[in-house]
């Protein structure tokens, strides 16, 4: 296709003639992702018509598709979407590309503005609906704690738009990845800005969105070293709440229910454990004695209670992980 184009550029006898081969060229560049030559063709095209709408269009998502882009890339892509829409001022895919440009290069209120202009025209425009959310976490990230809920939302609406087939367009798995990872961490980061009540379910849905990303992505390497953390996020804090809802008292009950467990087993007629798995009364008194209830922090009462389950969970041999 690229030999032909060049020949029949050879061959073009007008300057709107060698214009359109040039742009032609440019748009074959950029799908087969030579982003240096489509730059060139989409330039030389704009040379001999400089008041092409899709000319314009097409240079700014090669200024956006550079290897090692910069600001001065997202700028100059910016200015070539706002010559487009000059021309064809309601193509609502190159303003979503233009309020992107907004976003990356960090200017959420404009970004924001552009967005919200596009999803009153139309409400299920994907693009819009998902970089409206990836607007509202860069302000989480700028200190607007509150924008995480919204960008949570704006994520919602555009995956279940998508799913239902409903929306602007269809989500590739790469995209559906790329979009529910981001979810998982506007909920990661909810949860930890939360400044009164913790919400739990904050964590075990973020924790669901990394599992799915790694079964679409199973190299997602960052989606697996997030979802651990947050494995071991919730057991650590389903410990630390429980001791410090319920004070020094919880060592007593925990331990009095290793305790009955453990005899119950011995005197029924399961078969006979090691005798080191059964903790004997001395044995949940002298841990109990070993921190001071009266002055205990949350802390040490949930590392007793840690304590107290470890001993009990190595030496009967039970799988932590089952």
């Amino acid at each position: 296709a690229k030999a032909i184009l060049l020949d029949k550029q050879k061959t073009a006898t007008t300057d709107q003639g060698k214009a359109n081969v040039l742009n032609q060229l440019g748009s074959l560049a950029l799908a087969i992702e030579e982003i240096d030559d489509a730059q060139k063709y989409l330039t030389a095209a704009l040379a001999i018509d400089p008041d092409s709408e899709k000319t314009h269009a097409q240079l700014g998502v090669a200024y956006t598709k550079k290897s090692q882009i910069s600001d001065e890339d997202y700028i100059a892509a910016a200015e070539h979407f706002q010559q487009s829409l000059r021309k064809k001022a309601n193509d609502l895919n190159v303003w979503s590309n233009l309020a992107e440009t907004y976003l990356k290069t960090k200017r959420f209120s404009k970004a924001e503005s552009e967005y919200k202009r596009i999803l009153l025209i139309s409400p299920g425009h994907i693009d819009s609906l998902i970089g409206l959310g990836e607007v509202y976490v860069g302000m989480g990230e700028d200190g607007a704690a509150d924008f995480y809920e919204q960008a949570i939302l704006h994520f919602n609406r555009g995956i279940s738009l998508a799913a239902a087939k409903m929306g602007s367009k269809l989500l590739s798995n790469k995209e559906l990845t790329e979009i529910i990872y981001l979810r998982a961490y506007a909920r990661t980061k909810l949860y930890d800005t939360s400044k009164v009540i913790k919400n739990m379910a904050l964590l075990s849905d973020a924790k669901r969105d990394f599992t799915q990303c790694i079964q679409f992505s199973p190299n997602n390497y960052k989606a697996r070293k997030a979802r651990k953390k947050i494995v071991e996020r919730q057991r650590g804090t389903a410990i630390h709440w429980f001791a410090r809802w319920f004070g020094s008292g919880a060592i007593f009950v925990v331990s009095a229910l290793i305790l009955g467990v453990s005899q119950f087993k011995y005197f029924s007629n399961e078969p006979a454990t090691p005798e080191s798995s059964v903790l004997s009364e001395e044995e949940i008194t002298s841990l109990i004695a070993s921190i001071n209830t009266d002055t205990a922090t949350p802390e040490e009462i949930s590392a007793l209670i840690e304590a107290t389950i470890a001993i009990h969970t190595e030496d009967s041999g039970i799988d932590e992980d089952s």
